[in-house]
């Protein structure tokens, strides 16, 4: 018999009411050992207060002071904080690339320092390179060279080194922010800590174009750190396209997969700038049929999500297992919570194979007393016990259970698809969040993986792009750009400019690769993968008149 009613994994508060009234949310309850209470200062958990990173310093007005070597990359680079990851206007001003390590810099630009940078032989040297001088720090010795189209970063660092005249020459690498956010809540929130966000905002903050679905008792949609970045779904407990939250369970989950960060309100996100998209499966007691539960899964599927947050578990379905087979075979990851029992008999759909089961841990990074475990059928750990969140009322809240720690997981994954695009392979993302894990303090007792670390799994994504590699056949027969060598590291499913230009005495033939016109010297690549692309090019043909 397959389950008719589903509880979310969060102790959810449920408020009996008689009637439903979507204008405002009743004051949720919570459990305690002989039932459930009205206050929440019978059950909250004390505040956890994390100190500031020695990298960064507070200062009044919620501003940041940056390290003084940042504070003069920001001045050199103009780099303006904003809400997009990819430092947009320095890739619109530049052509960015990446070193095998992940580890970006501008395509044509060296940086160079000359034993003697006024004498004849550096001035020599770069115009051997066809490099232009496009700025110089005379206080520092340093030139910036920009190179000539179908020269490559490393063949110019490698000529100007074989010169000797050189203390070094070193590519113009990419520097970024290292972002602390300035919600002013965000010191009640030990999850981001022990599992690394901030190491992973260095590298991204998130995308909108990602979405985050939670299949719940639905949002408080007007949240002041929920409200821009919310698609409201269907409500299929009464049938409407309303989703508000009557219990603040799925108001909860959501500020912690992507509450709105940097903003100066309330708590930080795991992913800032992914959008929410709220479907209400779930009534104001927490509880759901099945069919409602798949209704909720399915709709977000069919509606572009990336990723379906469940922070609720039940019996073993053969519906809810073919929706969770179909969010796969749709590129879509489902995350679910593993449950509060405090057992290692499987819930669902956490212990299905193609889904990612979460337990819970705590601020001490031990398994949560109540979280259900089992490396059987549990992938990984995250925060659960005591996690600050938005709540409905407008307002911020600790709960605890593995419906805490699945959106830690569901942000995670929407970091990875907003580092490696939204057409990343679903196991990709899904392998980044499982082989880079913290396994210390015994977590391979408890879940297969380990404890998720957001930080180092955004680290690996960057090495896991794929790459575009250039060619020249032969070699003696042209230039391309990017040059023929190089890698153009990019998110899957981006398109990148390639041409060919032919060597007096050669003319362009086609290209060998996924060319979007292989007969056109001039043309494109979808990065769908690492790919290589040749330009091949043949000697010229010289016709003439002969008299005889």
């Amino acid at each position: 018999m397959f389950p008719r009613r589903h509880r979310p994994g969060g102790r959810p508060n449920p408020t009996p009411s008689a009637s439903r009234t979507k204008a405002d949310s009743p004051a949720p309850l919570c459990p305690g050992p002989g039932g459930w209470y009205s206050s929440r200062a019978e059950c909250a958990r004390p505040a956890v207060t994390l100190r500031e990173s020695g990298r960064h310093a507070r200062v009044p007005g919620g501003s940041i002071m940056l390290s003084r070597s940042h504070a003069l990359v920001a001045s050199l680079l103009a780099i303006v904080l904003g809400s997009s990851p990819s430092l947009a206007g320095v890739r619109e001003q530049f052509r960015i690339v990446a070193d095998a390590d992940g580890r970006e810099y501008v395509a044509d630009h060296v940086l160079v320092k000359f034993h003697d940078m006024r004498g004849a032989d550096a001035q020599a040297a770069i115009a051997q390179l066809g490099a232009v001088v496009s700025q110089e720090w005379p206080e520092l010795g340093i030139h910036v060279l920009k190179l000539p189209a179908g020269t490559t970063v490393e063949a110019a660092i490698e000529s100007l080194t074989n010169t000797g005249l050189v203390e070094f020459a070193e590519p113009d690498y990419l520097l970024h922010i290292d972002l602390v956010p300035n919600d002013p809540l965000r010191g009640n929130q030990y999850g981001l800590t022990q599992v690394r966000c901030y190491q992973a905002w260095d590298v991204s903050t998130g995308d909108i174009n990602i979405k985050v679905g939670v299949v719940d008792t639905g949002i408080q949609y007007t949240h002041p750190d929920l409200n821009d970045r919310i698609i409201r779904g269907p409500d299929y407990v009464n049938g409407d396209n309303d989703p508000w939250d009557d219990n603040g369970h799925g108001t909860h989950v959501s500020g912690i997969a992507a509450a709105e960060t940097n903003n100066g309100v309330g708590v930080a996100g795991v992913a800032w700038n992914a959008t929410i998209m709220a479907v209400k499966s779930f009534d104001a007691g927490g509880n759901a049929t099945t069919t409602n539960a798949v209704n909720g899964v399915n709709w977000c599927v069919a509606n572009g999500a990336h990723v379906v947050n469940m922070s609720w578990s039940g019996g073993a379905s053969g519906s809810l297992s073919n929706a969770i087979n179909n969010c796969i075979n749709n590129n879509v990851l489902p995350v679910a919570a593993a449950g509060n029992q405090g057992t290692t008999t499987p819930r669902y759909p956490a212990g299905y194979a193609n889904c990612v089961g979460v337990a819970a841990s705590t601020a001490g990074d031990v398994r949560w007393t109540s979280s259900n475990w089992g490396p059987s059928w549990v992938k990984v750990a995250a925060p659960g016990e005591s996690v600050y969140s938005t709540i409905t009322g407008s307002t911020y809240t600790y709960l605890s259970g593995t419906s805490m720690a699945t959106p830690h997981v569901a942000g995670e994954a929407a970091l990875l698809f907003a580092i490696l695009g939204e057409d990343a392979p679903v196991t990709l993302i899904r392998d980044l969040i499982y082989n880079n894990v913290f396994t210390g303090n015994n977590w391979p007792t408890y879940v297969q993986f380990g404890r998720i670390d957001v930080g180092l799994a955004a680290q690996a994504a960057m090495a896991a792009r794929p790459c575009l590699t250039m060619a020249v056949n032969p070699p003696a027969g042209g230039t391309t750009v990017p040059a023929a060598g190089s890698q153009t590291c990019v998110r899957y499913n981006e398109v990148v400019n390639i041409s060919a230009t032919p060597n007096p005495g050669y003319q362009f033939v086609n290209w060998t690769g996924p060319a979007a016109n292989p007969n056109s010297p001039n043309t494109t690549v979808t990065v769908t993968g690492n790919v290589t692309v040749t330009a091949n090019f043949e000697v010229s043909s010289v016709c003439g008149d002969f008299d005889g």
